[in-house]
This record gives structure tokens, sequence and C-alpha cells, in this order.
């Protein structure tokens, strides 16, 4: 413990005391200033001052204390499911579990950031307990409080193993007013859930069970890892899956002897084990078929108890030893000798005898079948299966499945000019009920599709797979949601035939709803999104009807104090979520929105009136001064500036008192003193603000006058020269006309003559 802390070795302490005469173990002291409780069958420390809070049903045990400061600890501890269960409930991660808190916290407030979304290990297991532990941290902070959530997730716990029960420890500071966590209070929730442990120590597990379940292949993937690792259990069909297993190494090895060395066949991993007595008893076969036909009927032939009219336990039987094959074929077994993966990628370099065989092989791992389990196993090619629009009533092992399309299988089978089959193929499965992961990686592959390969394709190809994303979008979840968002943002990207399609599937009321759900990556996704999705009059005029203005309104308000870009800080301070990369993203697409909205003189009135959108202005304008010098954002923020004050002589004059000054001297390649980069787009827009700005005489004065923070002995027109001799303004259109035609209208209200300022 000292090393694990302080990262030093120090001396272990010597300590004697008699010997006892009785058989306890010594209880776990508490650390200092702590304390044992217990909560449904649970056991934590937590720290003295916090008292139980007694609620209208029950004086204690209540799982809610405040300490004399104000901080308040929730405990909630779930009702446990079987791993089964948790899949069907669509909670098999405890990531899902974790995006459902994070929505309920911070569904009532208006203002909030998130500090901490991410993964944790728990480091402490006071009582020996077996069951493996997951952990998921969220730091959520709003300006009234501090929340620390952090969700545990208890699984495979005996005495049978197959349960898993998720717990919550919420601990709400109330806030400082500094912007801070307060001091030592992540150290204590931290504490307090990693000394979490069951009450009871003397829960062992049921051996006999846990076999007759292995047996029964009632386990998935991960838990077979488990179990034999604490257990030393397996099931009595781990021989059959190495003959399996060897059977398909052998087909390889038959159509290319040089894909393995011989010795992989008598490599101990895939050495017979020899079978337990209670095998032996049942009068299981020592030895296993060599070939892959022989094998299945004699794991088939394990269910011939089954009466013939009930099949649906004998397909379900061998639907289950699908997924067990695969999981032993895809590393389970030589892990990275061979996998899935290398199976699928040259399976289509094999001869034909060879070929058939191992693709035999591989649709049984896949085992495409019908939801109704009375139906027999369809052994069709997995192609044609996936060409089915109604793959909803079909099930699948998603582990083949994602390694088809990792090793692009698929499109291999269709043709590499059949592009729009493959899409298709790719939206049925949207449609299926493949798993989270399929789903995302299909995702992932329409959201890598480079501009070149869109313009070889037909509008019919991208506009195939958009009812599919959309379906995501709208019962996906946040997580999938995020990914159908990234997806239709490559998609819609310069292609009308799409957004209209979108349009058509009311993409404006999910854009709503799903920026309603104040996830961060899923609201910057969605953004993104519209901003493609704004750039006609109509489609704007859809979106502010859909109520879209107002919670645009509501992001900038609530984050623009948060575009400041503080990299490199580790600590959990107020800094590092100003630093934040998705905050500056997502105001980034905020700023942009803003400025496509104001191209139209209704929605930009919208935003200059103080009884609508009143602060609008004046977030751009602090942005304008704190955001990164540079940066995408600050380019940003000058557009949405530049469409502000169109038309609108008071506007240029307020924004133009704010921005002229500083943004010549940031022309010259500083801010505020300090020298930055200046890229080609803030060049640009710095610009085009500029020349909107000079329109009104006022601006020109404050030009004319000089600032301060600028050069010694260099004036506007010297700024302006020096900015033609960048390599950065060959790559802008017209830019030295634009520097000229700028130049020329300073001068021209000069000689005009300039009003006071």
């Amino acid at each position: 413990d000292h090393m694990w802390r302080v990262g030093r070795v120090g001396l272990f302490p010597l300590s004697r005391h008699e010997l006892t005469h009785e058989s306890v173990e010594p209880p776990v002291r508490p650390f200092i200033n702590f304390k044992w409780v217990k909560y449904n069958h649970y056991c934590l420390q937590v720290p003295c001052d916090f008292e139980c809070q007694p609620n209208s049903i029950q004086a204690g045990n209540t799982g809610e204390y405040i300490s004399e400061a104000g901080d308040t600890l929730f405990l909630h501890v779930h009702e446990a499911f079987t791993l089964d269960q948790l899949v069907q409930l669509k909670r098999d991660h405890i990531r899902w579990v974790a995006e459902e808190y994070k929505l309920q916290l911070v569904r009532e407030e208006k203002q909030f950031y998130v500090l901490r979304n991410q993964q944790r290990q728990k480091r402490m297991n006071l009582t020996g307990d077996m069951a493996a532990w997951h952990c998921w941290e969220i730091i959520i902070m709003t300006p009234s409080a501090t929340l620390i959530c952090i969700l545990l997730r208890r699984q495979f716990i005996p005495p049978v193993c197959n349960v898993a029960q998720d717990i919550a420890v919420i601990l709400r500071c109330p806030s400082d007013n500094q912007g801070s966590l307060p001091k030592d209070l992540l150290i204590r929730a931290h504490l307090i859930a990693d000394s979490f442990c069951p009450a009871s120590t003397t829960v062992i597990p049921y051996r006999k069970i846990v076999k007759a379940k292995l047996d029964g292949l009632r386990f998935d993937d991960d838990s077979f890892d488990w179990i034999k690792s604490h257990l030393k259990l397996n099931t009595r069909w781990q021989n059959y899956a190495k003959a399996f297993l060897k059977a398909i190494i052998r087909i390889f090895m038959d159509g290319n002897p040089k894909w393995f060395s011989e010795n992989l066949l008598k490599s101990s991993a895939l050495r017979f084990e020899e079978p337990g007595s209670d095998e032996e008893a049942d009068g299981e076969p020592k030895t296993p078929p060599e070939d892959i036909d022989g094998i299945l009927r004699e794991v088939e032939r394990y269910r011939s108890d089954v009466l013939p009219e009930d099949r649906e336990v004998k397909n379900r039987w061998m639907s289950r030893v699908s997924r067990y094959f695969a999981w032993a074929v895809d590393g389970g077994v030589l892990q990275s000798k061979f996998t899935l993966d290398f199976m699928v990628e040259h399976i289509t370099l094999l001869p034909d005898a060879q070929y058939k065989k191992a693709l035999s092989a591989l649709r049984f791992l896949m085992h495409f079948r019908s939801v109704d389990m009375t139906k027999p196993y369809d052994d069709s090619p997995i192609v044609q299966h996936l060409k089915e629009g109604s793959l909803r009533s079909w099930t699948f092992n998603d582990r083949v499945m994602r390694a088809i399309l990792t090793q692009d299988y698929l499109r291999k089978r269709l043709g590499r000019h059949n592009e729009l089959e493959y899409v298709e193929c790719l939206a049925n499965l949207l449609d299926s009920n493949a798993g989270t992961h399929v789903k995302a990686y299909i995702c992932r592959i329409f959201m890598e599709r480079n501009d070149e390969k869109k313009k070889e394709e037909d509008d019919s190809i991208s506009l195939a797979v958009v009812p599919s994303l959309m379906q995501i979008l709208d019962t996906g979840g946040p997580f999938l949601a995020t990914y159908a968002s990234a997806a239709l943002v490559n998609l819609s990207d310069g292609n009308d035939a799409v957004k209209m399609k979108l349009f058509n599937h009311n993409v404006a009321g999910l854009a709503c709803k799903n920026v309603k759900t104040k996830d961060d990556e899923l609201t910057c996704y969605t953004l993104m999104l519209l901003v493609n999705l704004t750039k006609q009059p109509h489609h704007r005029n859809v979106l502010a009807n859909s109520g879209f203005l107002p919670l645009l309104y509501d992001l900038l308000t609530s984050s623009y104090h948060l575009c400041k870009s503080t990299p490199g800080l580790g600590g959990v301070s107020a800094r590092s979520v100003a630093g934040s990369a998705m905050k500056v993203r997502l105001l980034t697409q905020v700023c942009i929105l803003i400025g496509h909205f104001s191209i139209d003189e209704v929605y930009r009135q919208f935003f200059l009136e103080e009884e609508t959108f009143g602060h609008t202005v004046r977030c751009l304008l602090w942005m304008f001064d704190e955001s990164e010098p540079g940066g995408t954002l600050l380019c940003k923020v000058m557009f949405a500036l530049k469409q502000l004050c169109k038309d609108r002589a008071d506007q240029m004059q307020n924004i133009g008192a704010h921005v002229v000054g500083r943004l010549v001297e940031r022309l010259g390649g500083k801010s505020h003193g300090r020298e930055f980069e200046r890229t080609s787009e803030f060049l640009f827009q710095s610009i085009l603000l500029l020349q909107m700005l000079v329109t009104h005489a006022t601006n020109c004065c404050i030009i004319e006058g000089r600032k301060d923070y600028w050069e010694k002995d260099k004036d506007f027109d010297a700024y302006m020269d020096d900015l033609l001799a960048l390599p950065q303004t060959q790559k802008i259109n017209a830019y030295e006309d634009r520097i000229r035609k700028l130049k020329e209208d300073v001068q021209q209200a000069i000689s005009k003559g300039l009003p006071p300022v």
C-alpha cells in the first residue's frame, strides 16, 4: 500500500502479538476519520461527520448521509440481474448505466460541465471478494454544486457466478463560488467507493451448479475466461472446441501450408484435456471426431433426450454451441495465433475444396437463425441473409459479424463495383438485432468515406442508409446516436439529396431532442450536422419552426465562458474544464449556426433584440477576447459577428469599438503582446470582419487614432502591407485585392472627415 500511494519503497512495519486461541478473523479497521456503515448487504467506509438521514418510511439505513458542512452522500444498490438479462436490458456494459445516470443528474441543470466521464479501477478488496468489480466515474460541476458519481458493478457474484449488481455512490458538495473542486472531496469519494465490499465473506461458489451451467454453455464469452482463472473449471465441450479449431486450421494448412507451422497443431493449447469422472460416467467420448461435421453431430447428440416436437430446446443449444466455438476460434484457445479476423481475411484465398469447408464452418459460427427458435438453423449464404430487408427477425453472432465487417469480406463477396448492394446490406444490419459495437462500427464506415469516393458514387448509395441512421438517431441512445450523427455529417456534406431526405425523416425534431439530452458529444455532432443543413433558407426556416433557436441561444449563454483552451492540465480544477476540447468544438458549431441563421433578416433580429436573445453579441465579444488566438473558435466567432452586424449601423459601432483595435493587433501576429500562429482561415475571417466594420466611420476613426498596444511606429497601412508577404495569404482567393480595398475604404473615410469617437 505504501508503494502504491507514495511511489517509493518503505520499511515493512514489524509488530508482535500473542497467538489467539479462537479462529476469528479480525475486522479491517477504517481509515482515520472514517467509520464502517452497512447498507443493503454491503459495507463501506464513510467520513465520521456524515450522519444517516431518516425519511418518511424508515429512521435508519436509508442510504442518504449528510455532513456538517452540507455535503450529501447518496447510495443506491440496484437489483441483481443475470448476465443474460443485462443484455436484454441493454445494460451489459457499465458505460450504458453511466449514460443513464449522467442524463438524470443534469436533467434539471441549465448550466453544467462534465469534468470527468471515464472508466476507473476499484482499488480495494477488503473482504477478499472473489467477484469481479468494474467502475465508472462521472464528475459534474454546476453553479450550485459539484457532483461526483461513481458507479460500481459487482459481476460474477457467487454462489452461481452468473449475476451482476450495480451500485451508485453519489457525493454532492455545495459550490464554493470559486469554480474549483473542493479540496479533498475527490479523495473522500474514491475512498468511499473503493471501500465498498459485501457484508458476507463466507459465500462460496456452488461448483457443481457452476459446472452444470458451464456444460450447458449458459455463460457468455467473458465468463468462460473468468471462471477458468478463478474457479479452475471448464466446460466439458472444451475438447470439442479445440477439435473444431484444429479442423479449421487443417483446412487452411491444406489450402496454403505456408500460413501455419506444423507445430501449431501440436501446441499445448490444443492438447485435449482429460475428462473428469462425472463426464466419464455420462458416457462422453474421450476423443472428439476430427472433421467438422462429425464434431457437430456429436455435440447435437448431447440433447438427444429432447422430444422431437420440442425443437426449441435443441435449437437454443446449438446456438449456444456456435457462440462458444466462435469464442474459441477467435483467440479463446490460441490467442493471437489464430483468430476470426485471420480466418475471414484468408478464406477467399483458399482453393475451392477447402473454401467450401471453411465457409461451412464460418456459416455455423455466424449461425443465422430465426428469432423463432422452433425453426431450424438456416445454412444459407451469409451475403444472401444480409441482402434481406427483414434482419430484425433473425439472430446471429456479433463477434463473427464484426470480423466480417472489419476484414471487408462483405465488400469482396459483393464486388467492388456493387457499392449500392453493399450499402443496403449495411443498412439492413443497422435495422437488425445486432449489438451496439456492430452498429457503431457500421457508422464508422460511413464516417470515414472520403470526398473522392463520394463524388464517384450515385446519390442513391448515400440515400440508401439515411433511414436506418435516422432510426438509430431516434432510438439508439446517446452512444449510438452520436455515431449516427457523425456518419450523417459526412454523408450530408455537399449532398442536397441527402439533406432533403433528412428533413423528410424529421431531422429537425430529432436534432432538438438530442440537444436537450445535454450530452456534449452528441450535442456537438448534432450541431455539426445542422451546420450542413442550414445553408439554405427553407432549411433554416424548418429548424427555426421546430424550436431550435432557443436551444442554440441556451447553449451559447451556458457555455460561452468555457471557451478558453488550457491544455496539459491534469488536475481537477475549473481551468481544466475551461480547456475542454469538446466544449470548444461545441461552441465553434454554435457560432457557425448563429452566422448561418443571421443571413436571414428575421432571425438576425432575434439575436439582436434584448427581448429575445439579447446577450448573443455580449457572449460573442467575450469569446473574442478569451478564446485561443488564431484558433478555429475565434475564426467562427468573427464569422458570427460579421453576420450579425450586417445592415445594422448600431451593431457595427458596438462591435467595432470592442474588436477593431485587437483585430489589427492580431493581424500583426500578436495578442496581448504574445505571438501566435496565423492560419489562412484566421486571416481570411479577420479581413472579412474588418471590411464590414470599416463601412462605419467611427471604426475608421479608431483605426486612424491607433492603439497603445500596437507596435511602435506602425500604423494600419503597415499592418496590412505586412500581411501580403505571408505565405498563408497565397491560399486565399483575391486576398491582395481585399487588402487594397480595405485600405482604400479607410482612407476614403478619413478624407471625408471622421466623426468624434
